[in-house]
């Protein structure tokens, strides 16, 4: 079985390999839950057999942890070239809530995949493996954000933890919403919170 260096990084046609099983598990999660969502299935959806799955991963659970990996480093990506693009501290508030919304419209599936994970998937205690102590992952590069804004005075005093944690649940609550309305219009749902939290923040 291959090393965990060989595993994340190895040869062109391995990491397309990995890419693809990621894929076929994120596809097969979407398609049948995440509790129907067997090794089988998956192999079966990537036309591969098991064997090549367990040469790429040691187990279903370390295939789940790279779906959630891959789908997070995809959006953070994305997200965080729109905020370096703005000119000051307030319109890279601006465009991470715009981008996290824009990325929530645009990846359906993938946030479904999500949602079934963190209220399914569970450790050897028995425990969902993802819980509140996973949020500060997200949490983090907002609070960098707020920070940078306040030290450059363009953004008030406030308490940053407080503050992202309130802005990261708006734009959480987006998900059910886009459930449930799926024409939901997310260009002025982004508008009505940008300009919510550039009142809350700006000096």
């Amino acid at each position: 079985m291959q090393s965990d260096t060989a595993k994340e990084g190895g040869t062109f046609i391995e990491r397309a390999r990995r890419a693809q099983i990621v894929a076929a598990a994120s596809e097969t999660i979407a398609a049948e839950g995440f509790a129907r969502a067997s090794l089988t299935r998956i192999a079966a959806r990537a036309q591969i057999s098991k064997g090549v799955i367990f040469y790429h991963f040691g187990s279903k659970d370390e295939l789940v942890r790279a779906v959630v990996v891959e789908t997070y480093t995809g959006a953070g990506t994305e997200i965080a070239k729109a905020v370096e693009a703005a000119p000051d501290h307030g319109a890279r508030l601006a465009a991470y809530i715009r981008g996290n919304l824009v990325f929530l419209a645009d990846h359906r599936t993938e946030v479904q995949v999500l949602n079934e994970i963190f209220t399914s998937f569970r450790g050897e205690d028995g425990r969902l493996a993802y819980d509140e102590s996973q949020l500060e992952s997200v949490v983090a590069p907002l609070e960098a954000v707020l920070r940078a804004g306040q030290e450059a005075g363009e953004l008030r005093a406030f308490d940053r933890r407080v503050m992202a944690r309130t802005i990261r649940a708006a734009i959480d609550a987006v998900t059910p919403q886009l459930n449930l309305q799926p024409d939901l219009d997310v260009g002025a749902y982004a508008d009505e919170l940008v300009d919510t939290f550039t009142r809350a923040t700006c000096a």
